[in-house]
């Protein structure tokens, strides 16, 4: 019985599968006749290189004349498909790549076609050529007689020299699709009449990686190993995969398992490869990717592939492949905790089980690991510059002080009804989690709000904002207004911002110092004195500062020259006065 890749090889380039740019390409000349006497295929093994080179050379050959529809009766044809025709030439460049296989080949140029208009000639791993052979080779393969044509195929041609690719027209093979390989592997099964499950040939076209001649030999094992009738359980079986619904469960479990239900899945996968599964796992989640309506939500997914890649890493990097897998499990069951399930599709978060709501409750009624990484600072009272002050030292308080986030929240003045009070302190809470939610997203985007941010309101539509932030800062909220938007839905149920700007606090701070400098001494010396220090007592030390700026006497201008000398000299060092007799 002959195999299948032999048996179903294509005899036309109508019959080729995936390679539709080449197919026309080729097809055009033929018909049109502007043909080249050198043509590189290059690509992935199985992909159709030496079938496309064997129809070529049948094509030219054809009695009937040069065209792309070869007759398939006459002997040049006939003898073209038993492969026994004498004038096309195949050699295996991996067992032929010395220089004296070169020369016996550059022999043969010299002689006429025995039976046909051409003699071609088929190199096949053209790449294993030695140096010296490519550098003998190359006079002929750019100035061939008419009637000799040359076909090279290659898997890697960057190991062919530049001179060589530079003398043919190249043609690149592209790995053939999952779904042209899947329904030409339904058409032969038909053929055949052998009955499979749908599930069972996209497993073997996944494990053929876009080669079809590898399919095809899966293909042939997958009908011997399950008796004529190919099942899905079969082909995981012969393949030593897990089964889809295997793959089901376990993302299942990760999503709303338990931790004992995990571990006992785990022990049950002890005897299956690691890398195999996890393969496996990110093939699975491309497809629910692509689906309509997934469970999981974009985040999910993008923190799924960032967990099963470092898996990947670690398993090239020697580490041990059940530990690894462990690993790689508990943190995708890790993805679904607080701070992501925020983000989760509603139909995930519905499977979410109920006897875990008060953990997430507590958790957060608990400020982030983020925010809780925030040092703790005093409120400092910002002291308007004023002469004296005659109200007493404020007494520390005994009041506990607001978090970081309720502190950029400005305090409500007492409204007239009492029904505003509540809403009020609603949307308060509601801010809160607004930045605690942005927290765990970005740390930086969170440490922004704090910094710079003030609550304003909230209307039922519009959230305004009073920010203070400038330069960086500005511009990083600028760049993730698409987040803010995201999280602002779910804490507020509205993404519409209304942002009001605010003068920086330390350039309000410059700004007055900047004019009480610039205020005339006599401005003080006029005013009338507040508070009589005749006596022995001294004012208050906190006062001091702000006396400061009234006895500050102008520099003369003798202390002006003194100053721009010294300066002059500590950036151009002290003039060096030469004799002229020297």
């Amino acid at each position: 019985m002959q195999a299948l890749a032999l048996k179903y090889r294509p005899k036309s380039f109508y019959e080729l599968i995936g390679q539709e740019a080449i197919k026309e390409n080729l097809i055009h000349a033929l018909d049109s006749g502007r043909l080249g006497h050198a043509y590189l295929f290059s690509g992935l093994r199985g992909s159709g290189k030496t079938s496309s080179a064997r129809i070529f050379a049948k094509d030219l050959l054809c009695e009937r004349g040069v065209g792309s529809h070869a007759c398939e009766s006459c002997a040049s044809c006939i003898s073209a498909n038993e492969g026994r025709h004498m004038d096309i030439i195949e050699m295996d460049a991996a067992s032929h790549r010395k220089i004296e296989d070169i020369r016996d080949l550059i022999e043969q140029t010299r002689y006429a076609p025995v039976s046909g208009r051409f003699k071609i000639f088929i190199i096949d791993e053209a790449h294993m050529l030695t140096k010296e052979a490519s550098n003998a080779f190359l006079k002929t393969l750019e100035e061939p007689p008419a009637y000799i044509k040359f076909i090279l195929a290659t898997t890697d041609p960057l190991k062919l020299p530049a001179t060589i690719l530079s003398r043919t027209q190249h043609f690149r093979f592209k790995a053939i699709s999952h779904e042209l390989i899947v329904k030409h592997l339904e058409d032969i099964l038909i053929k055949e009449q052998i009955s499979f499950e749908s599930d069972a040939l996209k497993i073997i076209a996944r494990s053929g990686s876009g080669s079809l001649r590898d399919t095809l030999t899966l293909l042939d094992q997958a009908i011997i190993f399950c008796g004529g009738a190919i099942s899905t359980h079969g082909v995981t079986d012969m393949l030593g995969l897990l089964d889809p619904r295997r793959i089901d469960e376990i993302l299942s479990t990760a999503q709303k398992g338990s931790h004992e239900e995990l571990c006992s899945l785990i022990k049950s996968l002890e005897d299956s490869d690691a890398e195999m599964i996890i393969n496996e796992l990110i093939a699975s989640l491309k497809e629910r990717f692509l689906e309509p309506r997934h469970e999981f939500s974009l985040l999910i997914f993008e923190r799924f592939f960032k967990i099963l890649s470092e898996a990947k890493n670690m398993l090239g990097s020697g580490a041990d492949p059940a530990f690894v897998l462990y690993i790689a499990l508990f943190s995708m069951r890790n993805a679904f905790d607080i701070g992501a399930a925020s983000f989760c599709a509603p139909a995930a978060q519905s499977r979410i089980p109920s006897q875990s709501a008060p953990l997430l409750s507590s958790l957060e009624s608990q400020p982030s690991p983020a925010q809780s990484r925030i040092p703790s600072q005093p409120q400092q009272q910002l002291v308007k510059p004023a002469l004296v002050s005659t109200s007493p030292e404020p007494q520390p308080s005994s009041t506990p002080q607001p978090s970081l986030a309720q502190s950029r929240i400005p305090s409500q003045q007492p409204q007239s009804s009492a029904i505003a009070q509540p809403q009020s302190s609603q949307n308060a809470q509601k801010y809160e989690h607004f930045v605690k939610l942005l927290y765990d997203r970005s740390y930086d985007l969170g440490k922004i709000f704090d910094n710079f941010i003030e609550f304003g309101g909230f209307d039922g539509e519009n959230i305004t904002l009073i920010s203070s932030a400038i330069a960086d800062d500005a511009a990083a909220l600028r760049t993730h207004s698409g987040v803010l938007r995201e999280l602002a839905q779910i804490a507020f149920g509205a993404k519409k911002f209304k942002v009001e700007k605010k003068q920086n606090g330390l350039s309000d701070i410059i700004n007055s110092i900047t004019k009480l400098e610039q205020t005339p001494k006599q401005q003080y010396q006029n005013e009338p004195a507040q508070e009589d220090f005749s006596s022995d007592e001294s004012p208050p030390m906190d006062m001091m500062p702000n006396i400061a700026p009234a006895i500050k006497s102008e520099p003369t201008q003798a202390e002006i020259n003194r100053k721009n000398e010294n300066e002059m000299n500590r950036l151009f060092g002290n003039p060096e006065i030469k004799d002229n007799n020297e």
